[in-house]
C-alpha cells in the first residue's frame, strides 16, 4: 500500500510524539535540549513532544500514514511569526510540572540564539523530518519537505538547522547552503537555508 502525506487532524497525539522521540532519542542536539541521559530519553522527549503538540497548530505538522500507521512526520513553523505569548506561558508551565525547569530554559535559550541565527529571516523553518527506518530510501523524507513547502507563497526562503553533521551533505543535495554555525550546550549546529522560486 502507498504511502499517504496528510496534515494532522490533532488525534494519536501521543502515538506521534513516541514517534518523534524514537526517531530523535540518538540525536545530540536533541538530548542537549532535553536535558536527558541516554537511559531516559526516549521518554523524557516523548512528554516533551507530547506537551508541545498539544499547543502546536495542527496545519503546521504533517503525518505520513502507510496501513493505518505513522511512518514519517514533519513539522514546520513560520519564522516571521513570532509565537504567541500565551502558548508560551502554558507551554513552559506544563514543561515545568512535567520535566522540571531546566528542561524549558534550555529550550527556550536555544529558541532564542535561533531567532536571532535565522528564524525570524525565513519564512519557513523545517523544525523536525522523521523517518521510519523500514520505509528510508523510498523518497519520503524529500515528499515530506515538498508537502511542507506547499505552506507558503513563492518565492520564499526557507531555514533550518542540524546537529548532526551527516545531515549537512544530506540537505546540501537538497539544494540547501550552509550560512551559519554556532555552539549551544556542547552541540554544534549548522543552520543551512533555501531559496523557493516560483517553479519550484
Amino acid at each position: 500500500m502507498s504511502i499517504e502525506i496528510q496534515k494532522w487532524s490533532g488525534n494519536r497525539r501521543q502515538e506521534l510524539a513516541r514517534f518523534l522521540a524514537r526517531a530523535f532519542a540518538q540525536d545530540a542536539a536533541m538530548r542537549a535540549m532535553v536535558n536527558a541521559n541516554d537511559d531516559n530519553a526516549v521518554r523524557r522527549m516523548t512528554k516533551w513532544f507530547d506537551l508541545t503538540l498539544k499547543h502546536w497548530p495542527v496545519s503546521q505538522v504533517l503525518v505520513a500514514v502507510k496501513d493505518g500507521e505513522l511512518v514519517g512526520s514533519n513539522i514546520v513553523s513560520f519564522g516571521n511569526k513570532p509565537p504567541d505569548w500565551q502558548f508560551l506561558l502554558i507551554w513552559f508551565a506544563q514543561q515545568c510540572i512535567a520535566l522540571g525547569p531546566s528542561v524549558p530554559l534550555n529550550v527556550m535559550r536555544h529558541e532564542q540564539m535561533r531567532l536571532e541565527t535565522y528564524s525570524a529571516h525565513a519564512d519557513l523553518v523545517i523544525e523536525f523530518v522523521a523517518v521510519d527506518e523500514n520505509v528510508r530510501g523510498q523518497g519520503l523524507a524529500r515528499r515530506l519537505f515538498d508537502a511542507a513547502y506547499d505552506q507558503v507563497d513563492r518565492p520564499a526562503s526557507v531555514a533550518l538547522e542540524t546537529g548532526n553533521p551527516q545531515n549537512v551533505a544530506i540537505y546540501h543535495h537538497m539544494g540547501y547552503q550552509v550560512v551559519a554555525r554556532y555552539e549551544d550546550d556542547g552541540v554544534e549546529y549548522v543552520v543551512m537555508t533555501k531559496s523557493l522560486d516560483e517553479e519550484d
